[in-house]
């Protein structure tokens, strides 16, 4: 399986670079739960992996897409 890039990401190299040291499902995990709730209080939100990081916050289905997106920089599938 390919890695994914900064560029395909869309990502900045501070933004990769995060992704790049969460390199085992227990540091994607730790990260995850360092995160803020998104309680969405401005109505439903689906936000990018970018905005995660930017934001430090995420509901579950976008920290499900930062998790599956930090195994991707490491080759693992985004499934």
């Amino acid at each position: 399986m390919k890695r994914a890039s900064r560029e395909a990401l869309g990502l900045t190299k501070g933004e990769y670079a995060v992704l790049r040291r969460l390199d085992s499902p227990l540091k994607i995990q730790r990260h995850l739960f360092g995160l803020r709730q998104n309680f969405e209080l401005k109505g439903d939100t689906c936000r990018s992996v970018q905005r995660v990081l930017r934001e430090g916050s995420a509901h579950c289905i976008e920290g499900a897409m930062l998790a599956a997106c930090a195994l991707w920089v490491h080759g693992e599938p985004p499934l």
